[in-house]
Formats: C-alpha cells, sequence, structure tokens
C-alpha cells in the first residue's frame, strides 16, 4: 500500500476563480491554457447541463469575452482519452445560464455578443469519481 498527497486544487477550482483565455484570431488554436481536473470540485448550485446526463465531479472554469459572435471552443490533448464536458455561460457566478453545451471536444459556439464575458465550465463525463483528466483549452 502506498500513501501519497493529493495535488494541489487548482486556482480556478470555481467559476469565481474563471482562469482567463486568450481568444485566437482564428481556429489554429496558436494560443493555449493548460487545464487539470485533479483535486477539483463540483460547484454548489450549477445545474446539471442539458447535453450530459453525469453532473460534475470534478470541474475547473475559463472565462473569455467574445470579439465575434462565433467562436471556436477546443479541447486538445486530453490525458488518456478522457471523455469531457464542456458548457459555455453567460451572466455571473450568483446566476448564470447556458449558452452552450458539447461532449465534443471541439465546436463552435454562435449567438455570443462581442464584449461580452462568458465563462466555461470543463470536467470529465463519467459515473466514476475517480476520473481526473489534463488537457489544454483554446
Amino acid at each position: 500500500m502506498f500513501v501519497t498527497t493529493p495535488p494541489a486544487r487548482p486556482a480556478n477550482d470555481g467559476c469565481a476563480n474563471s482562469k482567463n483565455l486568450t481568444v485566437s484570431p482564428n481556429y489554429a488554436c496558436g494560443i493555449v491554457t493548460p487545464g487539470t481536473t485533479a483535486s477539483s470540485n463540483p460547484s454548489s448550485g450549477v445545474p446539471v447541463p442539458t447535453c450530459s446526463s453525469f453532473g460534475s465531479d470534478d470541474e475547473v472554469w475559463f472565462k473569455f469575452t467574445a470579439t465575434n459572435a462565433v467562436h471556436r471552443i477546443s479541447l486538445l490533448n486530453i490525458s488518456n482519452n478522457t471523455a469531457m464536458t464542456s458548457v459555455v455561460y453567460v451572466g455571473t457566478c450568483l446566476v448564470l445560464n447556458q449558452v452552450n453545451c458539447s461532449i465534443s471536444n471541439i465546436y463552435n459556439v454562435g449567438g455570443l455578443t462581442p464584449g461580452v464575458t462568458y465563462y466555461i465550465r470543463v470536467y470529465t463525463t463519467s459515473s466514476s469519481a475517480t476520473v481526473e483528466a489534463t488537457f489544454n483549452i483554446c
């Protein structure tokens, strides 16, 4: 038997601590932001999204300010071929409204308003609480 210390909780574990994303000027994903769900916790009061029957038990949060009416969200280099869910919200962390939800790793989100901040909730899609993932997002 081994006794280990779990990794520290990610700084963006919770909407209020969302990590800023740099919006790429095109779909090339020249600028990526690393993420991990290791040691993260679910947020209370955020409902199960419409695209997944699984709630989140290991979510991290990002945010970006829209520069166009359509943006592409890409989750890349996901460890262990882990299935992921990402949900785009608008509003404040106290009152979030779902804009889009996807179990696809690359998808377009339309109907955005340039200048408005959007939040992205990312988590592993699994019924097992032990699944963790590292990934890049752009």
